[in-house]
């Protein structure tokens, strides 16, 4: 169970403590708060031209969290800028089939070269 953080306040019966810093800093990250940091870290290496490294960490993301469509959709364009075709579109009708509709555009006009 995870606790809510904040300022707790009985004062009617004399409790008063706090849930912010100290239990923060011991709580384990969530699966789902993990793969978000994959994800940044993705999108940062991808930007800074770290095609295979923005692979990597889509993966570790995708490996904690595989229902977030949007990764898979990075990771596509990720797999686009290595020139791997065959994984850009495994990506992309994954998170088409999630919903994604950026993937069910890319893939129409994939489709159509």
């Amino acid at each position: 169970m995870k606790l809510k953080t904040g300022s707790y306040n009985y004062a009617n019966i004399g409790i008063h403590f706090s849930l912010d810093s100290a239990a923060k800093d011991n709580v384990e990250p969530t699966p789902i708060e993990k793969a978000k940091s994959q994800k940044s870290k993705g999108v940062k290496l991808f930007k800074s031209n770290s095609f295979q490294e923005a692979i990597n960490a889509f993966t570790n993301s995708i490996s904690m969290n595989p229902k977030d469509s949007d990764t898979f959709y990075l990771r596509a364009a990720t797999y686009s800028k290595l020139k791997n075709k065959k994984d850009m579109v495994s990506d992309l009708k994954e998170s088409a089939r999630m919903g994604n509709l950026k993937a069910k555009e890319m893939l129409r006009s994939y489709n159509e070269d």
